[in-house]
């Protein structure tokens, strides 16, 4: 019986080993199975989102996407290439004296084509106040020079299209005025630096809109600030902005624009059931017509006045001064303030541009 019972108990533990074993292994095997699974759906995903691509991610699509690219910066380069040709032929700096005389010679043509008294500021200069008395920085008169050059031809252009009164001119300083340089931008070929040379430009990076912190985009031109004030009709300030951006000598772009109608809105006037006409006060003639028919003739000159009345009721007045010229009626007001014949208070911030010529894209492999 002993021997038995060992052997009984000897099969039971071999038996609850074994189930163990395999409890244990086909836990484990279900828990490689999820994991398989899981790899499986990931990659599975993964393909459909391929799949879903334009184009398809095969050699054949490899290359047609390739050569598309390689079109797009053969047009880039094109166009950076006439993009250039704004810029001018050289920027080297001249002597301070020469553009002492540069800037007079360019303000007495500008005051030449607004003869008006109040046609410019007083003291108009261009925007070069600092300079109309003391010589500027040498090390800034390359720049400085192009952009005297520039906004003659801007006021030449505002003349041109009908322009006739510049209310505000303000032009703020370059870099290099200050001594500073073009932010990121190579010391100047040439360059004859004063003491201690151009600073490097103490500007950071901005972003978009230019707010610091948002996305930053790469500069491809620098900037010469200006903004002007000026009044114009309608049709002079769509002339004057379509000569600017068809100019072939300076690409200038418009930053900001506010463009008001000063006229007050004219309301309407309430009309009587009588007629009046009225002249001069030396010598005039008031012929005033009531409701009731009646008419009142008064005359001031001294060659009296003749009224005669025609059978059909009609009346004539003859005598004293020519009548005035009729005033246009509230809804002539309306129509020629909708109809742009007024004159508007025009403000334009624009940035004269000079693009980098050390831009290069990438190349193609």
């Amino acid at each position: 019986m002993l021997k038995e019972n060992k052997f009984l108990i000897g099969l039971g533990a071999i038996t609850v080993a074994v189930s163990g074993g395999l409890i244990f292994w086909g836990l484990g095997s279900g828990s490689d199975l999820e994991t398989l699974q899981g790899e499986i759906a990931t990659k599975k995903s993964a393909l459909q989102r391929m799949e879903g691509l334009d184009p398809y991610p095969t050699p054949a699509a490899a290359k047609e996407k390739a050569e598309n690219l390689a079109a797009v910066l053969t047009k880039a380069r094109d166009a950076r290439q006439k993009l250039l040709a704004f810029n001018p032929e050289s920027i080297d700096d001249i002597p301070a004296s020469e553009f002492s005389e540069k800037l007079k010679a360019s303000v007495a043509r500008v005051k030449a084509l607004f003869p008006g008294e109040k046609d410019l500021p007083k003291e108009f200069t261009l925007g070069f106040e600092s300079y109309a008395q003391y010589l500027p920085p040498e090390e800034a008169t390359g720049e400085l020079a192009f952009q005297l050059e520039a906004l003659e031809y801007l006021f030449t252009q505002l003349a041109e299209a009908g322009g006739k009164e510049v209310v505000n001119l303000h032009r703020p300083k370059l870099p290099m005025e200050e001594g500073e340089d073009w932010p990121g931008a190579a010391p100047k070929k040439g360059a004859r630096p004063s003491s201690g040379g151009r600073r490097p430009s103490t500007a950071g990076p901005r972003g978009r809109g230019g707010r610091a912190g948002a996305e930053v985009l790469p500069d491809v031109a620098h900037r010469l600030p200006v903004e002007v004030t000026f009044k114009a009709s309608e049709e002079t300030t769509r002339d004057f902005l379509n000569r600017l951006g068809n100019s072939d000598q300076y690409f200038f772009e418009v930053r900001l624009g506010r463009v008001e109608n000063p006229a007050p809105i004219p309301s309407g006037e309430k009309s009587s059931g009588g007629s009046a006409n009225r002249a001069s006060d030396d010598g005039g003639i008031v012929v005033e017509g009531a409701d009731d028919g009646g008419i009142v003739v008064e005359g001031a000159n001294d060659g009296g006045i003749v009224v005669e009345g025609a059978d059909d009721g009609g009346i004539v007045v003859e005598g004293g001064a020519d009548p005035l010229p009729e005033e246009p009626t509230s809804s002539e007001k309306i129509f020629t303030k909708i109809s742009g014949n007024e004159t508007l208070d025009v403000f334009l911030k624009l940035d004269l541009l000079i693009f980098m010529e050390d831009k290069e894209f990438p190349e193609t492999k």
